[in-house]
């Protein structure tokens, strides 16, 4: 598509970061998709989440009027990479037939908005804001003839290995994008700027998928997620102990070792109830 090449000349670099992190939101997944089709989507969120920090780093998502990038040798490669990224998804013929993807009915899109995206791609989504962008004043309205990309076509993946084409077509070009501004803020700094986010996660299975998909490529962050899912797991399986040892209590006392009924034990009987609950603490 050439709409958003031709207009890239006349939007501000914020803009058209802007208009590539909305850009991933065409892809969608039907309800009865399975694991491997939402792990392909959540693939595709880690990179828009790679995207989204480098932005934060070059200070494109903040209303700030300065950017890290104004000094910055590249900045026609900067403009082509996140042109190029924006056309991948505006690109109906490739999205189709490259990157095998299926048109969304819009109607559904609109009456099932809510339920599209998978519970786990909503709850990681929410660690960094739901990828939120504020608008400063200079560029409120900036003339432009394309203020921000419409997106009114949805898509669903029907093929895997064609997807993950896209997915490696996008991990190239953000790599691109970290590479010729390492000067500014490097990978391994954005890695772990992504990294503290996830550690906000408190859903398990979030977190073991994140860890799963980021394996590998990303061993940071899956090693940020798979820790942050095993610590709530030891802290929820404590306090369930914790539970299940007071239910043993009140148990305990209701069976005759309450207060009231120890003061009136001999002292044989006193040193036996003692030493059977010790034994059962240490079991």
């Amino acid at each position: 598509m050439e709409v958003v090449g031709t207009v890239a000349s006349v939007l501000t670099l914020a803009a058209l970061f802007k208009t590539c992190i909305k850009a991933f939101d065409v892809v969608q997944l039907y309800q009865n998709q399975d694991a491997d089709f939402k792990k392909l989507l959540l693939r595709l969120n880690i990179e828009k989440c790679r995207l989204y920090v480098w932005g934060q780093s070059m200070h494109l998502a903040s209303e700030s009027s300065h950017s890290a990038l104004q000094d910055c040798p590249f900045l026609d490669v900067v403009t082509g990479c996140l042109t190029e990224i924006a056309d991948m998804f505006h690109d109906a013929g490739k999205i189709k037939n490259k990157y095998g993807c299926q048109e969304v009915d819009q109607t559904l899109v609109l009456r099932n908005h809510n339920q599209q995206q998978p519970r786990n791609i909503r709850i990681f989504a929410a660690a960094f804001g739901n990828f939120r962008i504020r608008e400063s004043k200079q560029r409120k309205d900036d003339g432009s003839p394309l203020k921000e990309a419409v997106l009114k076509t949805k898509w669903v993946i029907q093929d895997r290995e064609k997807f993950l084409l896209l997915i490696k077509e996008v991990q190239t070009l953000i790599d691109g994008l970290q590479d010729i501004t390492k000067e500014l803020s490097s990978a391994a700094k954005q890695q772990e700027r992504i990294s503290s986010r996830v550690v906000n996660i408190r859903d398990i299975s979030t977190l073991n998928m994140v860890a799963d998909v980021c394996e590998g490529r990303y061993p940071q962050i899956a090693y940020a997620a798979s820790t942050r899912a095993e610590s709530i797991s030891v802290a929820s399986s404590k306090r369930q102990r914790i539970a299940n040892w007071q239910m043993k209590v009140e148990s305990e006392e209701s069976d005759g070792t309450s207060i009231a009924h120890l003061e009136d034990l001999s002292v044989t009987e006193l040193k036996y109830q003692i030493s059977r609950l010790l034994r059962d603490r240490l079991e």
